[in-house]
C-alpha cells in the first residue's frame, strides 16, 4: 500500500450573524457606518438651529471671572476704588469678541467705561461694530453707559467684533504702562423677532464633536464585548492553517465559535515548521 497524503480539513467559516463578527475592527466599522449615526447627527443639527433661535441678553464683566475668552489686546485686570467694580485698560485699540453666536439678527450693544483721567478732561474714543464705526463720543471720569445701536453692522456677521479706538498714554496712576480708556462691561440685546443664521464654523464643529462622542460610546460599549470578539478574529484569521498548528482544536459554529487549543504556542510552531501545512 502506498501511503496517502493526509490534507487538513478546512474548518467551516461561521454563518449568518457570526459572520459579522469576524473581525472586531471591521464589526465595529459596519456598526458606525449605520444609519444611526445619521440620524444621531440630523436631531443634532435641528437642536442646533434651535437653539440659536434662543436669544437672551448678553453680559460680559471685564476684568470678572470667564472674561478671557472675549477680551483681546488689553491690559491686565485691575480693581476700583471702592474695591468692587473691575476693569481693564484698553490699548490704542483693543477689541471684545463674541463669536459663534450667529448673524442677521439686529443687535444693541452697550458699554460701561471712563477714561481714568481727571474731572473735566475727556477721552475721545471711536467705537467700531464688525469694522463699521458706530459711534465717535468723548468718555469722562466718571463710569457712563453708552448703548449703541448696531442693527446694520451686527446683522452682517455670525458674531459681534466690537473693536475700540482711542489715543493711549501713558498716566500719573498707570503704574508706566501707555493706556487708552477703563473698560468696566460689555452688554449685547437682540431687540424684536427674526431669523438667526448659525455661525456655521462653531454648528459644524458641534456637530462635529457629536459625532466623535458617539463614535467614542460606541467604541466604549464594543469593548464589553471584546473578549468574544477577539476570540472569534483570531480563530477567523486562523482558519486556514490552525487546524495544523492547533490538532486539537475544536471550533463551533454560531456566535460562541470559539478555539480550545491543546498545544502549547512552541509545540505548534515546531508543528507548524516541520508539517505541509499551507503557510498563511
Amino acid at each position: 500500500m502506498h501511503p496517502v497524503d493526509v490534507q487538513p480539513t478546512p474548518l467551516p467559516r461561521p454563518r449568518g450573524n457570526a459572520a459579522r463578527w469576524d473581525l472586531a475592527p471591521a464589526a465595529w466599522l459596519s456598526a458606525a457606518c449605520g444609519w444611526q449615526p445619521l440620524a444621531l447627527l440630523a436631531l443634532g443639527a435641528l437642536l442646533l438651529l434651535g437653539a440659536y433661535q434662543v436669544e437672551r441678553p448678553f453680559t460680559v464683566n471685564v476684568g470678572g471671572p470667564h472674561e478671557t475668552p472675549f477680551t483681546h489686546n488689553f491690559h491686565p485686570k485691575e480693581a476700583a476704588e471702592d474695591g468692587r467694580t473691575s476693569y481693564r485698560w484698553t490699548h490704542a485699540t483693543s477689541f471684545l469678541l463674541l463669536k459663534g453666536i450667529g448673524g442677521e439678527r439686529e443687535r444693541v450693544v452697550t458699554l460701561r467705561l471712563r477714561s481714568g483721567r481727571p474731572p473735566g478732561v475727556e477721552q475721545p474714543v471711536t467705537v467700531l461694530v464688525n469694522g463699521v464705526a458706530a459711534v465717535r463720543l468723548g468718555v469722562g471720569a466718571d463710569w457712563q453707559t453708552v448703548r449703541l445701536d448696531v442693527r446694520g453692522a451686527a446683522a452682517a456677521g455670525h458674531g459681534v467684533a466690537v473693536e475700540l479706538r482711542t489715543a493711549a498714554q501713558k498716566l500719573p496712576d498707570s503704574g508706566g504702562k501707555v493706556v487708552g480708556v477703563q473698560v468696566d462691561r460689555l452688554g449685547l440685546e437682540t431687540p424684536g423677532g427674526g431669523w438667526t443664521v448659525p455661525a456655521w464654523d462653531t454648528f459644524g464643529a458641534l456637530l462635529l464633536a457629536i459625532a466623535l462622542l458617539y463614535l467614542i460610546i460606541l467604541r466604549a460599549l464594543g469593548f464589553a464585548r471584546g473578549a468574544d470578539a477577539r476570540v472569534r478574529s483570531y480563530a477567523a484569521l486562523g482558519g486556514r492553517w490552525g487546524g495544523c498548528c492547533w490538532p486539537g482544536a475544536s471550533y463551533s459554529s454560531g456566535p460562541t465559535w470559539r478555539r480550545t487549543p491543546s498545544a502549547s504556542a512552541a509545540s505548534c510552531w515546531r508543528s507548524w515548521r516541520s508539517s505541509s501545512c499551507p503557510r498563511p
